[in-house]
Parts: C-alpha cells; structure tokens; sequence
C-alpha cells in the first residue's frame, strides 16, 4: 500500500504538505529542542532534521537528507527497524522504542526512539515524524549500576543456603543452592511454577496467612517438594523487601532434613538417639523436667570447648547471651506448654569467652501420663550463615563507603513510618555544596575520603534520628521530634553551621557548604517517594538561591525546579549558539581622574527568557562545569577587546576579568591563560584577574600555586567583594594579591555613615601598608566618591562613572570623554 501511495503523490508535494504543517511555533521548538527531531517519507527517505538531529549523529543536513533512515542503523537493528517502519506505514503511532543508531564517525549511541505518523487528507500515510532521545550516559549508569548489583548477586549465588525472592504467588528470583536442593535443570522449571506447588498442601493455608500480616522478618518450618518427589524439611527466615519496584519477600532457607531425621530417630530409638548423638557434628543435649543438663553430646567439646561431663546436672541458661535469654526462655515455654517442638537462634558463650551463633531446636517428651518428662535440644552452629546474612543485608540496605544506610534503607524506613499511625516527621535532603570541585581538581580518591568525613560529621553533630546517603554528594536527614517551623528552622540553622569549620583530608582543608530542602510528612507529601521529591525540590530552590543555605518546601517548587532544569538544559548549547555577550563597566584612576580599565561582564540573551540573571545562571555553570569553557571564551573575547581598544590609541587600558573557584580547580588554567595572552598579543601587565574571597579557601594549596604562577607570568591579581567572606589579615599576607576591590556594600552612603567609614578607611590603610591598591566599586553619588577621595583610594567603580555598556559604546565614550564628565560636572 505503501508503494502506491509513494507513486501517486508528487516528492516535492509531499514536502510541501509537511512544510506547512510546521507553523513559527512549532518551528521554535523544532530548532531548539535537545532532541533529534527528523522527518521522513513513506519509503524511509530522511526529509527534514532538526539542529539537534545533525549535533547528535554528527552528519550534517545536507549529507543526511534524502538517506534512508536505515542507512543509519547498526547491523543488528536493521532487521527490526523495517519492521519498525512497516508498523508506521500502517498507521501505527510508536512510543518509546529503545534502539541503537550509527553516528558519522563510527560509533553507536543509544536512543529513545518515538514515531508519529503523517497522513495526508484521504488518510493515508505519507511519511513520519520521528524523535530521538540520547539515552547514552542513562545507559552508562544503569551499566554502572548493574556491575554493583552484579557483586552482589554473585554473594547470593555462592552461598550453600536456598535464597528465594518472591511475591505472594510467584518466584521472581532463585540462586543456584535454590536450583540444586529443588533438584531442578534450570530455573526456568522454577519460574514456571508458583510458590504454593512446592509446599505441602496442608500448608498452603498457613503460608498465604504469614505473607499477608508480613511485616518484618518472620522464621518459620516448612515441609517443600522438589521436582524429583522428595521432602525437605527447610528452616525458612522471610523479610519483606522492594524488588524491581514493586513489594516482595526474601526467604532464606536451610535445609534442616537431617536433624529432623535425627529428631525422628531419637523419638524412634534410644539406642539409635544415643549412636547418632555420640556422632553428630551438633551439638545435642537432654534436660530434665527442672531443666538440668542429663545428657551432653561429645560435640559440644568441639564447638564450644566445654567437656560434655562437666555439663551434667548444670543450667545452660549461664552461656546463652544475655540479649538472648528471654527470647530462649519464651521460645521453649510456648514448646513445653503447646507440647511441640520450637526453634530458636541465639548466641553461646564459648570456653574463650567468645560468642558463637546456633540454631536450637528443643522438643519436649511426654510421657504416658501426659506429663513433660525431658526436653532434647539440637544446636547447630550457624555462625557461618549469620555472617552471610549480615554480608547480604549490609550490602543490600547500607552504603559502602561511607557506612550509612542506602536510598533503599531509608526508602524502606519511610515506608515503615507512612504506615505507621498517627506518624509526623520531617526530612531534610542536602546536597553538599563545591564537592564537585575536589573530584575535579583532586581526584575521586580525595572525594571518597571527604564524603567519609562528611558522614560521620553530620552522624555525630546534627541530633537526628536517621541519616543516609542517597547517592554522590547528597544525603538525607530524618527527625521526629520537632513539634513546629520554628523548631525545624533551628534545626536547619544547626546543620548547616556544620559545614562553618573546614574538613581536614590528608593536609587539604576544604571549605565547603550545603544547599538543604525541608519537606514534612504528611503536610509535604502523602508517601515516601513523593515526599523525598518536594524535599529534592526545596533543596534545588537552595541551590538556585545562592546555596548554603536551606528552604521549606511549597508546591510552588516544583515549577520552579522545572525551570532550574530547563535553564540548565538550555545552558550546555548557549555557547555553542552564540548567546552570551559582554558588557564592560569602566574603573576611574583616582589620581589623574583618567580611565583606567574596564571590568568585562557576562550577560546571557536567553531565546525564552530574554535577559537570564547572572546569579541564576553562573551557579548552574559552576555546578555543571560548564563554567570552564564559558569562562575560557569570556576571557578571550575580553582581551581580544583590550587589544582593539589599544590600537585605538587608548594603550595604558587594562582588563579586569571574573574568575571562579571551579576555573582555579582547572589543571589547563596557567596554560589557558598564558595561550590567551599570546593570541591576543597584551601585555600580562594588562590583564587583571577578579577572585572572591571564597575562592581562596576552595581548596588553598592548589589555589595559591595557581596565583603565584599567574603573578609571576605578570597577570594582576584583586581579591574581589572584600569584607563580605572569610578572608583574614592572614590570607592576606599568605596570598600577597595586586589589589583588593572593597565591597559596594561598604561604599554606599559611605560619606553618611560613620560605622561604614571606618571600616573602610581601616581596610585602605592595610592595604596600602601591604604594597596593594584599593578599588572601590558601587560608588553611586558624588558626594560618595569625594569621600573615597579624601581617603587616598586608588580606583573606583560604579553607577556614577557608567553602567556596564556594550564595547561599541565604550570606545565612543571613550573618545567622546563621557566616562570624566561626571567630575566636570561638579568642579
């Protein structure tokens, strides 16, 4: 059907009819979506692609029109992409189909395919709109992921015990212990089966009642079938647990067969009792009706040390573990009273004093007269599985490195509370602020050591109930004891004053900070999941307002935290499209009221947003790292305008250029630096450098290695906003800067207040008593910087010079003079 369509409408109609389906709005997000969107005809031939179709396959529009969307398929798709194709041209609509495509140069990505098909007004198909999704780093984390899960399912599988997982009719998952005592080929023969047709059915009933009231782990004696007729009797220990998303349970079972053999036998035979006790690697004792020991097996020796004769006529109640006491006493009461045999685990008390983990079974005997004669007890030593046990549940519920418990933990805890009644707690989710920049700059090892650190600071410092790490650099906090907000605001306040102090890693001090989001139960979410994402939500609004510092949820976030990613999104292609530009806000020489340079500010023309605030959108950079390049390019276009101002005549200008703590963590910055001054042929002595106090404590050795490279390379250097960070007279004699930029919070109204006056007249006589210059920045009035002049300040910077401009009207008020008028103005 296909095919006649094909030959009975024009190519060129075609493109046609789809062009004008495409209106400006559909446009826009057609060239500005970060998937490869493309278009095709009923024969598979590629009739459109969009900005992002050519970025991710590396062809460009012109190589890849009118190719077969086959064309660009690995071999081992090809065969499925015609099917693909073929369930298009009939009409189908395809959603979410994972597949694979070829790249220009070689290399396969992973996609999210998605198909619409394109009728034309008799309904029928005359080609598609595909959409591409690139799923490659989703893929490289879930292989990432599946490598751990991998260790610690190879635990699971060399286990000698049975581990089953399953729902409350299926088995989902078993080991190969599992397929050997079921005595199965395969576990496919398991899977085909439920788990009621390996129990006996006399206990089927039994087994639905425990997994429906399951709500913790639950031990239990089963009689189980395996496929080749025989019965196992299996000690069976359940947990409820999450698996692939949905609840299940995990059962351990241990074959307890012998021991019932040799329980049965000793009710069958007194001289059998006692052959198979002398011989028995467990340890079997009688107690009399008072609970005296009458009997010992000689294995008690081996596994205890205590001679079998020196157990006569004691209490073994003295060497079980005093945790353990009434569990055991309680245990065998209900055994004696129900006149059944019961099962216990407990620990007891070796000759060394050291501890060893069995499992006792005791069956009381009645005698004619319905009257408890003795009690024999089997113990066997089960310190072994106890040990694979605490393995399993540490590396399933807790997190390797640093101790705490895991995302599923502290899942599983909030399920527990939710269910709970009357429950109210709250959460604080913390993502760690610039722990991106010890990765960076100083290797995952270091960032292994300081999240330790940081784990067992807030486990000992901030006074709550549970604390868990979720994954990278972020952890969760739980309380249940605070009544109000304002409790919880002080709270929050407490935690975040235990990032104030620096870690210490191995002669390294980092100062670091934490972006916190707050979210109540049930006020902020009706269950554990969605309670964690308003947490998650309320930690982002942190982040996008400054970080180190913490929110309460409100619905409100979640908007917002759309846009912080939609912004983030739209910030990896704004370089690359073009839409950053700079504007340059001129510094005065004070002495000769001559212009002495100009300070190049990042703006972002946003296609949506228009103007993006720099506070929003250099936070985003830093955090994605994307800072570096972007603050590469801002450095080269800035000298490059240095260089025409200069040959324009005005060759005593100099260029004053932002830098973060994220560029100091480059290893290329000294060589960036140094290129860029040589490209653009300015002297170092022209090229000044703006860091914050902040940045000086990123990470201080690395830090204050680059300055002196730079210094010595002739750069200037000015530590900016000072008086508003860390900063102390001792960095400032360790660091030895060119320059320090007082804060315009200082500078405004100085002239009217007297407190601010001092402290800026404090800070300009320091600085010149070191050898470095004063800038001021934010003057707004005249009467401000006659003020700054009486007090010998060297530079200054502001509204009442000139707002930041574009380079074209810069140089005109520089020829012009516009920047000095000011001055004139008031002479």
């Amino acid at each position: 059907m296909s095919e006649r369509i094909l030959d009975s409408i024009d190519k060129k109609k075609l493109k046609n009819e789809i062009d004008e389906k495409m209106n400006s709005q559909l446009k826009l997000l057609w060239d500005n979506t970060a998937d490869a969107v493309f278009m095709f005809d009923s024969k598979g031939e590629i009739t459109h692609v969009n900005p992002s179709f050519t970025k991710m396959l590396g062809w460009s529009e012109h190589e890849i029109l009118s190719r077969n969307d086959i064309s660009i398929i690995p071999k081992h798709y090809k065969n499925d992409q015609k099917k693909v194709l073929q369930r298009i041209l009939n009409g189908e609509v395809i959603s979410f189909h994972y597949t694979e495509r070829s790249r220009k140069d070689g290399k396969n990505i992973h996609v999210l395919a998605s198909y619409h098909p394109i009728k034309d007004d008799n309904g029928a198909v005359i080609g598609a709109t595909a959409m591409y999704k690139d799923m490659s780093e989703q893929v490289r984390i879930e292989q990432a992921l599946s490598e751990s899960e991998k260790r610690y399912q190879q635990l699971i599988e060399h286990t000698p015990y049975m581990i089953v997982v399953h729902d409350d009719m299926n088995i989902l998952y078993i080991n190969n212990a599992g397929v050997q005592t079921l005595c199965a080929t395969n576990k496919s023969e398991i899977y085909e089966r439920t788990i009621y047709s390996f129990v006996n059915s006399d206990l089927e009933d039994e087994l639905a009642n425990i997994l429906a009231k399951l709500k913790k782990t639950n031990r239990s004696e089963l009689i189980i079938n395996s496929l080749d007729g025989r019965k196992i009797n299996v000690d069976c220990t359940t947990i409820p647990i999450t698996y692939l998303g949905r609840r299940a349970y995990q059962s351990v079972l241990h074959d307890v067969t012998k021991r019932k053999r040799a329980e049965k036998a000793l009710r069958n035979s007194e001289k059998d009792y006692r052959t198979i006790t002398e011989y028995s690697t467990d340890m079997i004792s009688v107690l009399n009706r008072r609970g005296k020991v009458i009997y010992a097996s000689p294995s008690h020796e081996t596994i205890l040390g205590y001679d079998a004769k020196e157990l006569i006529d004691s209490n073994l109640y003295a060497i079980i573990h005093p945790e353990d006491r009434k569990k055991v006493l309680q245990v065998f009461s209900t055994g004696v009273s129900k006149r059944q045999g019961q099962t216990v685990e407990c620990r007891l008390k070796k000759t060394n004093n050291s501890w060893v983990w069995v499992e006792a079974r005791g069956t009381p005997f009645i005698n004619e007269k319905g009257e408890l004669e003795k009690v024999v007890i089997v113990k066997r030593d089960i310190t072994e599985r106890k040990i694979y046990e605490a393995e399993l549940e540490y590396m399933a519920f807790q997190d390797s490195l640093t101790g705490l418990p895991n995302r599923r933990s502290f899942l599983h805890q909030l399920d527990m509370l939710v269910e709970s009644d009357n429950a109210t707690f709250t959460i604080f989710y913390l993502d760690v602020d610039r722990f991106k920049y010890v990765n960076d700059s100083l290797g995952h090892h270091k960032g292994d050591e300081l999240l330790k650190a940081i784990a067992k600071r807030l486990e000992e410092s901030s006074g709550f109930d549970n604390v868990a790490r979720l994954s990278g650099d972020e952890f969760v906090l739980l309380t249940k004891d605070l009544k109000n907000e304002e409790e919880i605001i002080q709270r929050a306040n407490k935690l975040l004053s235990i990032f104030k102090d620096a870690f210490s890693i191995n002669n390294f001090d980092f100062h670091l900070g934490a972006s916190i989001g707050i979210a109540t139960y049930p006020k902020d979410g009706e269950d554990a999941l969605s309670l964690l994402k308003n947490a998650d939500s309320a930690m982002y609004e942190s982040k996008g307002n400054g970080k180190n510092q913490y929110h309460l949820y409100l619905p409100s976030m979640n908007e917002r935290t759309f846009e912080w990613l939609v912004l983030e999104n739209d910030l990896h292609k704004a370089l690359e499209k073009g839409e950053f530009f700079i504007e340059y806000q001129p510094r005065i020489d004070m002495k000769n009221e001559q212009v002495a340079g100009a300070e190049a500010l990042i703006r972002w023309q946003h296609p949506t947003y228009n103007r993006v605030n720099p506070a929003n959108f250099i936070p985003l950079a830093e955090e994605t790292g994307l800072i570096i390049p972007i603050g590469k390019w801002v450095l080269e276009t800035a000298c490059r305008q240095l260089k025409s101002w200069h040959e324009a005549g005005f060759t005593n200008l100099k260029i004053s250029v932002n830098f973060s703590a994220r560029q100091f963590l480059s290893e290329n910055l000294i060589k960036d630096v140094a290129a860029v001054i040589s490209d653009s042929k300015i002297s170092p002595q022209h090229l000044e450098i703006e860091i914050t106090e902040s940045t000086l404590l990123q990470n201080e050795l690395v830090v204050l290695a680059a300055l002196r490279e730079l210094m010595e390379m002739g750069v200037q250097i000015t530590l900016d906003d000072f008086g508003t960070g860390y900063a102390s007279l001792t960095y400032l004699t360790k660091y030895q800067v060119n320059a320090l930029k007082i804060d315009k919070s200082f500078i405004k109204d100085i002239s009217k207040n007297p407190e601010k006056d001092a402290i800026t007249t404090a800070v300009i006589t320091l600085a010149h008593s070191l050898n470095m210059q004063v800038v001021a920045e934010g003057v707004e009035y005249y009467e401000d910087y006659e003020h700054l002049l009486s007090k010998n300040t060297d530079e200054i910077q502001g509204y009442f010079i000139s707002r930041p401009i574009s380079p074209e009207k810069f140089l005109m008020a520089l020829k012009k003079g516009t920047f000095t008028k000011c001055f004139k103005k008031h002479s």
